[in-house]
């Protein structure tokens, strides 16, 4: 693709010249602002020579949905879904606002959000850009926080697993907080340096997983080999009922457990629950403690059978760890979803 000439004005034909450029051009941004480098990255344009998003939203359904459910990421919404976005966002001349709300606001947004069954469908499908990738060849520096409940971790994590099979030069940086949060300023520096000044220094061969520990300091994250770390292994737990008190988890597979039964209650909170020894109002399972150090990362998944006294319910479930020195505590720097969880990554010492 041949990169567009710019203008001097919207709808004139006096070309600007960019003397100011290279023309190698990288972008960065955070948020919605990290979503348009990918964006711009997919089209393949010319000149675009490396990006790093972060916590860009790579996917509107998942975004606005959770396995089907309806999600509020970070108070937004309001029950509209990408609605909020076309009324903050849309533009143009004003004599086609009536025309633009009711095309594409009220006709194709209202109809292809499917609100009824909350199924993935092509209108959210044309949203995703993991559908998209075919163009991208920019090599990708990706940022977020395992802590964001706007926009998930598993946003970036999807497009960067994507990337590498696809052989697209990557990296990803992960951190403890919440919603944005840029890598190391000394590791954009080497990857737009790299990529938009052709110097050679290394950073290719660096480590693909840099990781803000517990106890790190942001500018100082600690290094693995990838994301998920090449020597992780998938284990199974099993759940042994146990209500209202809590459970336990176990990797031996237990038979005839039972049914568990529990009644949602909105008053409390996940904290309050968390701490319960007992409630009538969530089921908890708990693993006996650990006697070593354990190095769980990557994806986990939650597989159950249940049924509800509704016609429909919203069910999460948490995968959580106490914090280090408590007896019992909310779960922490773990991502909860409406039944899978996303990215993982910790070391547990107990």
């Amino acid at each position: 693709m041949v990169a567009p000439n710019g203008y001097t004005t919207p709808d004139g034909d006096e070309e600007v010249e960019a003397y100011w450029t290279t023309g190698q051009v990288g972008m960065t941004g955070t948020s919605y602002n990290g979503t348009l480098p990918l964006a711009a990255a997919t089209t393949g344009v010319e000149g675009l020579e490396a990006i790093i998003p972060v916590a860009p939203n790579t996917s509107y359904y998942h975004y606005y949905r959770s396995n089907g459910l309806v999600r509020s990421p970070g108070g937004y919404l309001r029950g509209r879904c990408s609605m909020c976005l076309y009324d903050f966002i849309h533009s143009g001349p004003e004599e086609n606002r009536a025309r633009n709300n009711r095309v594409v606001r009220d006709s194709i947004i209202a109809n292809g959000i499917d609100r009824v069954t909350g199924d993935y469908n092509d209108f959210w499908a044309g949203r995703d850009y993991l559908n998209d990738l075919g163009p991208l060849d920019a090599p990708v520096l990706m940022s977020h926080a395992f802590n964001d409940w706007n926009v998930m971790p598993e946003h970036s994590y999807r497009i960067y697993k994507a990337l590498k099979e696809k052989g697209v030069e990557t990296m990803i940086y992960y951190h403890q907080g919440g919603h944005g949060g840029q890598p190391p300023l000394w590791l954009m520096n080497m990857w737009f340096t790299r990529y938009l000044f052709d110097v050679e220094n290394g950073v290719e061969d660096l480590p693909k997983a840099w990781i803000t520990r517990e106890d790190d300091e942001r500018d100082q994250p600690t290094s693995y080999p990838d994301y998920p770390h090449p020597s992780a292994q998938d284990v199974t737990f099993y759940l042994s009922g146990n209500a209202p008190e809590r459970g336990t988890l176990t990797t031996e597979n237990t038979t005839n457990v039972g049914t568990e039964t529990f009644m949602d209650n909105v008053s409390f909170d996940g904290t309050a629950l968390a701490k319960a020894e007992w409630t009538n109002h969530r089921l908890m399972f708990v693993s006996e403690p650990l006697s070593d150090s354990l190095h769980i990362s990557g994806v986990p998944s939650i597989t159950v059978k249940l049924a509800s006294s509704k016609p429909a319910a919203n069910f999460s479930g948490v995968a959580g760890s106490p914090a280090r020195g408590k007896k019992v505590a909310a779960p922490r720097s773990l991502i909860t979803s409406s039944p899978a969880v996303g990215p993982i990554h910790r070391i547990t010492n107990h």
